[in-house]
């Protein structure tokens, strides 16, 4: 639907304006404070209501301002009918009426109907170029039917939990790098507890056989002693007889005794304790090493198991990313060459923001056509800002392409202008 009659009187710098727009471009001239704003004001606060309303929108010294909009359908929707939308603004209250033609009204509220005309963003086609870049990126993907927050925050969290595990993966990489294990080390510990029971055994051994040869000794120093003993009594043989063929009988049981322990000694072998002792003064190192070879075990084999999470990750994140893509590639984007960044909107793969003036507008108009699917209008404010050249060869094209009704604002506006506002009249009082 298009403006096919705009009637102002008393909104804001507006005394009474009647205009019967033709053509996709109309160019309000004028000085400024002439009315050319109030002027596209006007359709604005029309159709959009009280939330569009300026601060002072009745005309100093006027009890109440009209705003008269006729709506008419394309004519390639031969089902639509025209639309007269008044709204009344007093100093206390507004009144809105939407009827048809032929003075019947149709189904629902009024403010209903004309929202369902209405867009997302204002008439203005800056409105979306003017949004923070997270604000234009979920309107675009309103726009075009793709919601990537449930996505982005999968990804978001994989992609949180994966630099987790590499930090991890690095810490552990720096653990093994600064362990130094010799290669002769063994897999499992040197036995202490063992080499000391081992070395007490052969201790004692050795304390017997010491003993034994003590007790050789001490038996050998008693038979010679017993020996002595018979040599000087001898003599008195007779005398001490009893005596003597105790001792005698004393001194065969320690010759017997003797010589068994000879032979017993004979057969003794001491248990070489030097390579015992060697052990147990060198295992603390060789321990120290043995831990130190399974703690880099440890650390490999959590290095493996972190580092497979981690390129799990990688996948599941490469996943998402096709997925995306993918939608991206199918998705009904209004403009030709826009697309989604990370959490911006792009234009020829680019940022927005970063593009030509020529180029944001074709965005914004674009944009703006497709918020607007049954109401094919849109304002132009400070269209003085827009060189002539980019009037002609962006914005004309543009509007032919979408079949959209551009309402300009231009103080500069001369011969080209479709009409001049003067003093809040429509110069020469015409009606186009």
């Amino acid at each position: 639907m298009k403006i096919t009659r705009l009637e102002i009187s008393n909104f804001k710098r507006i005394f009474a304006v009647d205009i019967t727009p033709s053509g996709n471009i109309i160019i309000i001239g004028g000085e400024n404070k002439a009315g050319k704003s109030s002027t596209l004001d006007s359709i604005e606060s029309g159709l959009r209501g009280k939330r569009s309303f300026p601060d002072d929108p009745i005309r100093h010294g006027a009890d109440k301002a009209t705003i008269r909009i006729t709506l008419s359908p394309s004519s390639q929707d031969p089902h639509a009918r025209v639309l007269i939308a008044t709204r009344i603004i007093t100093e206390k209250k507004q009144y809105f009426e939407v009827k048809y033609e032929d003075g019947s009204r149709p189904a629902g509220t009024p403010q209903s109907i004309m929202d369902k005309l209405l867009g997302a963003v204002s008439f203005d086609f800056m409105d979306f170029l003017r949004l923070k870049p997270d604000k234009q990126h979920a309107m675009l993907q309103e726009i075009v039917g793709l919601d990537f927050t449930k996505v982005d925050a999968e990804r978001s969290t994989i992609y949180d939990a994966r630099r987790d595990l590499n930090r991890d993966i690095e810490r552990i990489k720096g653990s093994i790098a600064l362990i130094e294990v010799p290669d002769d080390t063994p897999d499992e510990s040197v036995d202490v507890d063992g080499l000391m029971a081992e070395l007490k055994v052969g201790q004692d051994h050795n304390r017997e056989n010491e003993a034994k040869k003590t007790q050789l000794q001490q038996v050998g120093e008693r038979w010679k002693e017993k020996k002595e003993q018979s040599s000087r009594l001898h003599a008195e043989i007779v005398r001490l007889n009893e005596q003597h063929s105790a001792i005698l009988i004393d001194k065969a049981k320690l010759e017997d005794e003797g010589n068994e322990l000879k032979e017993v000694v004979k057969e003794l072998v001491d248990v070489d304790l030097a390579p015992m002792l060697t052990k147990i003064s060198a295992s603390n190192d060789i321990n120290i090493d043995v831990r130190k070879k399974q703690d880099k075990a440890a650390y490999q084999s959590e290095l493996k198991d972190l580092t497979e999470q981690s390129e799990g990750m990688t996948q599941q994140m490469k996943e998402i990313d096709e997925k995306k893509a993918k939608d991206l590639s199918a998705a009904p984007f209004p403009v030709p060459g826009l697309g989604f960044g990370d959490g911006l909107v792009v234009f020829k793969d680019c940022p927005l923001s970063q593009a030509s003036d020529a180029e944001q507008i074709e965005v914004g108009i674009g944009i703006g056509a497709s918020l607007h699917p049954e109401l094919a209008v849109m304002l132009i404010r400070n269209g003085s800002n827009i060189t002539p050249t980019t009037m002609k060869d962006v914005i004309v094209p543009l509007a032919d392409k979408y079949g959209l009704q551009l309402f300009v604002e231009d103080c500069r506006a001369g011969d080209e202008a479709t009409l001049i506002i003067e003093a809040g009249r429509v110069k020469g009082g015409g009606a186009e």
